[in-house]
């Protein structure tokens, strides 16, 4: 057992309610596959207080890019990034490693699965966004995010590649990963 107490002070009054939280064990830790061989796990607060906390210590290129993003994708997907992403995560977002093969599994708490539905729904009923459902690994369907192939051509023409993750909601969890033989282990 480690208690470790670190004195510390802020001006920033957010980060000061952050910091001041009394943490708990996270969820997470109770789901982890007996295969897993690290993981790297933050549990501070939901993703909205903690982007506002770090685009105030990254400045202002951080909230320009923020900004355009956010138009990139209210544009794309009709909902701006706070509606995609941050409406419906959870306060714990991690990755982790598997004995299983190299691909780490990403992964975030589910706060609101009814926002979660609806924003994946819309995303995927966009023309820029939909979901392969054809992988199975064993007996389990793993769906995966695709992307247009004239999106994926014109992105990697810049030097962008496009990553196509497989993915599982399981748990109150959204898990993550390259390999849908990792993930559905």
């Amino acid at each position: 057992s480690l208690s470790v107490e670190l004195p510390y002070t802020t001006d920033d009054e957010a980060l000061r309610a952050v910091l001041g939280r009394r943490s708990g064990t996270p969820s997470a830790l109770t789901r982890f596959p007996e295969s897993a061989a690290w993981f790297s796990l933050l549990s501070a607060a939901k993703p909205d207080e903690l982007w506002t906390l770090a685009s105030g210590l990254l400045g202002p290129d951080s909230a320009s890019a923020f900004d355009t993003a956010d138009a990139a994708s209210t544009a794309a997907f009709g909902m701006g990034l706070s509606e995609l992403l941050f409406s419906w995560m959870g306060d714990e977002l991690g990755v982790l490693g598997s004995d299983l093969g190299p691909a780490p599994v990403f992964f975030a708490s589910i706060a609101d699965e009814k926002a979660r539905k609806r924003v994946f729904e819309q995303a995927f009923d966009s023309l820029l966004m939909g979901r392969d459902i054809s992988s199975m690994v064993g007996d389990q369907r793993v769906p995966r995010i695709v992307f247009p192939r004239w999106m994926r051509a014109f992105l990697e023409s810049v030097g962008v590649k496009l990553v196509e993750p497989f993915y599982l909601i399981e748990d109150g969890f959204i898990w993550l990963s390259s390999s849908a033989e990792t993930l559905a282990a």
